[in-house]
């Protein structure tokens, strides 16, 4: 074979000195949080990289390959009012923070779901004695 055969693997569209922020992390932790953390340091990431100065469609594509998969995900399964909506980065935000929104108040509602009595984790009082106690039980 006389032409030189390119070596396989992913090609990289987007060079960027940058270092990617970390995926938004959707499991563990107050999830609100995380996704303001999140989306400041996408955003910074978008800056300083110069994806602010691309177009819409790679911008949204930057800041989904930041979420990860799980929100691409999400994104996939938002409804659309407008078609146009799907390259729009501020739509996707705002889809994204409701998409949690919601989430956490399912999250949430478990809580309150038999006789309305129940204490929510946050509402249960700190261990006494500082030693082996937790709500259900205690060690001596």
């Amino acid at each position: 074979m006389g032409e030189q055969e390119q070596a396989a693997g992913p090609v990289q569209v987007y060079n960027c000195p940058f270092r990617l922020p970390p995926q938004l992390d959707l499991s563990s932790g107050n999830v609100s949080e995380n996704y303001k953390k999140w989306k400041r340091q996408v955003e910074v990431y978008m800056s300083a990289s110069g994806g602010i100065d691309k177009s819409k469609e790679v911008q949204v594509a930057i800041i989904l390959s930041c979420g990860g998969p799980h929100v691409v995900e999400i994104y996939d399964q938002f409804h659309r009012e407008d078609e146009s909506h799907k390259n729009d980065p501020a739509k996707l935000y705002e889809k994204l923070q409701a998409y949690l929104h919601v989430v956490k108040s399912d999250i949430n509602s478990v809580w309150d779901t038999t006789s309305g009595e129940e204490d929510k984790p946050e509402d249960k009082p700190e261990p006494s004695n500082g030693r082996c106690e937790t709500y259900f039980d205690k060690c001596e």
